[in-house]
């Protein structure tokens, strides 16, 4: 796989995918935020939720690695394939089943389902390792594995892998996989665009093939496809050249692009769209930003109460979210000695004030 491809990959996707040690996780329905706690579980920072309301992520392991989560109701269960150094669910089922991926120091990346406690590795037959993109409501995932010479895309389902290849690709990378088993993902062709990796968005169907390339969009990244088909992502333009958050953000339907037109962002990074066709994001991704939320093109922000930083994760079909926030912290107030030298320097340069004003000289009218 290219390094600058890979890079810009784990650019694209940075968002919820390793603890923030600065940042508190939220839901927010319905118009009400709540903070999430979690006391045996440090900096918790979730990743997405299901429409039973089950949320999923990863937190801070306290050796410096990043393990996964469960929270059902408020029950929290730790997502950890033994042995692992780091444990990343991309998905949970209704029913609980949570798909994701691991590494530990004798594996590189491996894909895992785990369900009632007991994990099953992802391992497709001669693959050196597996990677697990995305999860659908049914437990069918697709991602990639890697042979030594080549990477090489698949779905998995009921234990059989079906290889994803876009004709004449240099590189396949699916994305996201929904209830029906429709993929959507990047692909490569071999060609470039201002030094960097050209990529464009596909969808697959039943061996069925369609290329998702906007109107404007020199290079295009896939977020998600909700079970009717609609898919959104972002390309880079012109104007925004390698910087894809500057780019036009979109959604796919039915063959036709609908640009979204947010206002007053210095960039705009899509998460997801759901069953309901609301798509969900973040606006000035980069830095201090918020999220919103586009149903039938009215924009709903989302802003954490007190937050100087808003990131959405996830979003289930009954419009619940979930995410992580910076609050506020004033500044500390100076120490008392502080104080007092602070005084006495504004006394001292008020007397210093007055008598240079007594002793300037007058003017003498003639």
């Amino acid at each position: 796989m290219d390094l600058k491809y890979a890079v810009a990959v784990a650019a694209l996707t940075s968002v919820g995918l390793a603890p923030r040690a600065d940042a508190d996780a939220f839901t927010y329905s319905n118009g009400v935020y709540s903070a999430i706690s979690a006391t045996l579980f440090p900096n918790i920072d979730p990743l997405g939720i299901n429409d039973n309301g089950a949320i999923f992520g990863v937190y801070g392991s306290g050796s410096g690695g990043v393990q996964g989560f469960l929270d059902t109701s408020g029950a929290f269960t730790a997502i950890n394939v033994p042995g692992s150094s780091q444990t990343i669910p991309v998905g949970v089922t209704s029913s609980g089943v949570v798909g994701g991926w691991f590494s530990s120091p004798t594996v590189r990346q491996q894909g895992f389902v785990e369900s009632g406690g007991n994990y099953t590795i992802i391992d497709p037959p001669g693959s050196i390792y597996s990677y697990v993109a995305g999860m659908n409501n049914s437990g069918d995932i697709t991602g990639y594995a890697y042979y030594g010479d080549s990477t090489v895309a698949f779905v998995e389902s009921g234990g059989l892998y079906t290889p994803v290849a876009v004709p004449g690709a240099t590189f396949t990378e699916p994305l996201a996989i929904n209830s029906s088993g429709e993929v959507a993902g990047i692909f490569g062709n071999g060609s470039t665009y201002m030094g960097m990796v050209q990529s464009f968005g596909f969808t697959e169907y039943e061996g069925v093939y369609t290329v998702l390339a906007p109107p404007n969009g020199l290079s295009t990244f896939i977020y998600g496809i909700n079970d009717a088909g609609s898919v959104v992502g972002i390309s880079a333009t012109a104007a925004s050249g390698t910087n894809f958050w500057a780019g036009e953000a979109f959604v796919y339907s039915g063959g036709t692009y609908s640009i979204l037109n947010i206002a007053s962002t210095t960039g705009v990074q899509p998460v997801g769209i759901n069953n309901a066709g609301s798509v969900f994001g973040n606006m000035n991704p980069a830095s201090e930003g918020v999220g919103f939320v586009e149903t039938n093109g009215t924009y709903t922000t989302i802003n954490f109460p007190g937050a100087i930083d808003t990131k959405i994760t996830g979003m289930n079909d009954s419009g619940e979210i979930v995410g992580n926030y910076t609050p506020y912290t004033p500044p500390p107030l100076p120490e008392p000695t502080t104080w007092t030298l602070t005084i006495v320097g504004l006394a001292g340069l008020g007397c210093m004030t007055r008598r240079s004003r007594r002793s300037a000289p007058r003017s003498v009218r003639a």
